[in-house]
């Protein structure tokens, strides 16, 4: 008699199999969009740092300081400044971001490994 007793085994594994291909596949589109959330902001980035760099590169006057020297290295300087700034709102952005990623992926990492999202939140 343990026939029907099998049946049930292996629907219940079916069941339980659909499951975790359903929640799988959703885990790989939040992926898929985390990575492409990640890879816009590096593409940000990297267009930031070659505009920086293009301001480093810049010669400045070397000799030493004259009266008019003040006036054609001040507006450098700003610009200098404007995007070290700017690098810098870059950085505090991409950080938080890479937070928050970083949070998500803990959390969809949660869900994998079985354990319960308020179990892990419970334990930080």
């Amino acid at each position: 008699g343990g026939e029907p007793l099998d049946l049930t085994i292996s629907e219940a594994a079916l069941v339980a199999n659909q499951d975790l291909t359903g929640r799988n596949s959703q885990l790989r589109i939040e992926h898929q969009e985390l990575r492409r959330t990640l890879d816009t902001f590096c593409r940000g980035f990297a267009e930031l740092a070659s505009r920086l760099n293009a301001v480093i590169a810049t010669p400045l006057p070397t000799q030493a300081p004259l009266p008019h020297a003040a006036t054609t290295q001040g507006p450098q300087y700003e610009e200098v400044m404007d995007a070290e700034m700017e690098v810098e709102a870059a950085n505090a952005r991409i950080e938080k971001e890479n937070q928050e990623l970083t949070r998500q992926i803990r959390e969809l990492t949660a869900l994998g490994d079985g354990s319960t999202l308020t179990e892990r939140r419970a334990s930080t």
